[in-house]
């Protein structure tokens, strides 16, 4: 049990972190000059109110930002998930004598 809670608190950490890193470096490249939009802004996007005073091109770089990263997420997971079912299909199993 303790194993488990340890690779799920370190799996959520390193996939925050690339996603992070991702959207990261997806807003320095695609935000809109002068515009101050960093990872932060991001959480603007959750609130409502907060969302309306944003211009629609900044939501429109932080929504295509957030599902890039995303799908990075997505796909190391599904990475780790075919490695683990072809390690599964590997184990032995026990024959009853």
């Amino acid at each position: 049990m303790f194993m488990r809670n340890l690779g799920n608190t370190v799996g959520a950490a390193l996939l925050g972190g690339i996603m992070n890193m991702r959207l990261h470096a997806y807003l320095n490249e695609h935000a809109p000059a002068g515009s101050g939009v960093t990872i932060d802004t991001a959480n603007k996007l959750l609130n409502s109110q907060e969302r309306t005073s944003l211009p629609e091109n900044v939501v429109n770089v932080l929504q295509e930002g957030l599902t890039l990263s995303l799908q990075t997420i997505y796909l190391i997971v599904l990475v780790f998930s075919v490695i683990s079912f072809l390690l599964l299909t590997r184990l032995r199993k026990n024959k009853k004598a």
